[in-house]
């Protein structure tokens, strides 16, 4: 470690002895050793630029996270110490330790309210001046097994399964203080205690949902699965659904799991049925819905001959924009060009200031250029929309230099006509939103399936009106796609998907585009 450094970072940098704003990464093999240390001031440098680095080996990283933590916990342990022998030490040491926003121990936490205190004081005498609340910080806690604690303890659970919380929030310094002024009276327990209990509210909503199914006995279930990936892991996660004797619907998530072998049809099919085995639905389990991927439809073969696949709607309509928006030249091209503005205003605070300024003399909301993303619904739809809303800001903005700036010294401008066709675009995508939307309800059923195929259909029929200047092949072919697409599914002749429709009482036999399928 060189000399000064008592970060563990350096435990795999080092200063580079011709730039000593560079440090050159130590682990073997890596292509690109030299990484800045944040500011060429030398009191300004930092090892974040070090540490993001370092996330590109994993098993140094996590090397390097055991030894901050054990660092940290040393330094803790030592603070502890001093405090039991009636060291204090100065304020700027007392909020070094509340900044890292882990307040487990008793002591750290008395001691932060205690300093808050005074900052509540100041902010309610210069707000308002009626409010003389002051939460006691000397209160009698509630015991521990008093209901009004054990409410509140609950209340928090909630929080973290509902948003989505880590156990770590108990502990910081915000939620802290905001819990005293709410109750002076209730103690917010460590994350411990919340990582202890959470296992038991996963039993007995395991038992709850278990009891639930006894109770329906559903004859009919309908499964939902779809995976996804989040640190270098892949999860799957399924959803069933049925009517209950009172012709509600009843929706339940069994969980989320890890799968990290392979995805083909025979490994997913087997997860899937050993889930549903686990909750005794399996041989209830005669619809599943998931994405039209290859591994998807190869799953199906290894189904019981009654189980039918219905492909999911929504991932057919992303593809199908996604398929066709980059073919057409002069499509693919405006799209383009309006992706690198937007990326740009992302990338550049000097631009993203600029049409703040400019926003802000027409007398706008601040608002900012959206991104597309590939696996994201809609997105290419949200930022042509986006756009359009904001094109006079980023036209003043390109006509002022910024053009050249953000292709590599390329112009990029938009005619009068360019604009035209991204307004007839997203009129013509706005249908696929609005579809999405709908499908993507809680109340969504699957009656709506063919009616939206159908509605969709026609929309994109080539007209000759003047609207349609531009994006006609566009339409042409999202309609020859979407034709294509549901011709091989079959979708009409599927029992599933008719019957639905047909005991729909909005849709009937209206909505069938093979008027015979209809009625037959």
């Amino acid at each position: 470690m060189p000399k000064g450094k008592v970060s563990p970072i350096w435990e795999y940098f080092e200063v580079d002895e011709a730039d000593e704003a560079t440090a050159i990464c130590k682990v073997p093999g890596c292509k690109d050793r030299k990484v800045g240390r944040g500011n060429k001031e030398t009191k300004k440098y930092n090892t974040t630029n070090l540490i993001s680095h370092l996330k590109k080996h994993r098993v140094d990283y996590e090397k390097y996270c055991a030894l901050k933590s054990a660092k940290e916990s040393k330094e803790k342990r030592k603070r502890d110490e001093a405090e039991d022998d009636g060291e204090e030490g100065d304020d700027e040491e007392q909020m070094e330790s509340t900044s890292s926003g882990r307040l487990r121990s008793k002591k750290d936490r008395e001691t932060f309210l205690k300093k808050q205190s005074s900052l509540l004081g100041y902010i309610t005498s210069t707000g308002d001046p009626t409010s003389s609340f002051r939460p006691s910080l000397n209160s009698d806690k509630y015991p521990r097994n008093d209901p009004r604690a054990k409410d509140r303890d609950r209340g928090i659970l909630m929080m973290m399964c509902q948003d989505l919380r880590p156990y770590e929030v108990v502990n910081s310094p915000g939620f802290l203080y905001y819990s005293h002024v709410m109750d002076p009276h209730f103690e917010v327990r460590d994350d411990t205690y919340y990582r202890r209990v959470v296992n038991k509210v996963y039993t007995n909503s395991v038992g709850k949902v278990e009891e639930k199914l006894r109770q329906d006995n559903p004859s009919f279930i309908s499964a939902q699965l779809d995976g996804w990936s989040a640190n270098s892991n892949s999860y799957i996660g399924t959803i069933i659904n049925y009517l209950n004797d009172d012709w509600k619907r009843v929706n339940i998530s069994l969980g989320i799991s890890k799968l990290n072998e392979s995805h083909t049809g025979e490994n997913m099919w087997n997860h899937l049925a050993e889930t549903l085995q686990d909750w005794k639905v399996l041989d209830k389990t005669k619809v599943l819905i998931s994405d039209s991927a290859s591994n998807m439809l190869k799953m199906l073969e290894f189904a019981p001959p009654d189980v039918d696949l219905i492909r999911c709607l929504n991932h057919i309509l992303n593809t199908i924009v996604g398929d066709e928006l980059l073919k057409g030249p002069q499509v693919k091209g405006l799209i383009s060009n309006v992706r690198d503005v937007t990326n740009y205003s992302h990338r550049s605070t000097l631009f993203a200031e600029d049409l703040r300024k400019r926003m802000e003399s027409l007398g706008w909301e601040d608002k900012a250029l959206i991104q597309d993303v590939v696996t994201r619904w809609n997105s290419s739809y949200d930022m042509l929309d986006r756009f359009l809303d904001l094109y006079e800001a980023v036209k003043k903005s390109l006509e002022d230099g910024w053009s050249e700036r953000i292709k590599d010294g390329k112009i990029i401008k938009f005619s009068d006509a360019n604009i035209k066709l991204v307004r007839t675009l997203t009129n013509t995508l706005g249908g696929f939103k609005d579809a999405t939307l709908k499908l993507s309800r809680e109340s969504a059923c699957v009656s709506e399936y063919i009616p939206t195929v159908t509605v969709l259909m026609k929309t994109l029929e080539p007209s000759n009106t003047e609207n349609d200047h531009g994006v006609k092949d566009l339409k042409r072919r999202l309609h020859s796609n979407f034709e294509s697409r549901m011709d091989k599914m079959k979708i009409e002749e599927k029992e599933s998907l008719a019957l639905a429709t047909l005991l729909d009482p909005r849709y009937k036999n209206s909505y069938f585009r093979l008027v015979s399928q209809g009625n037959k």
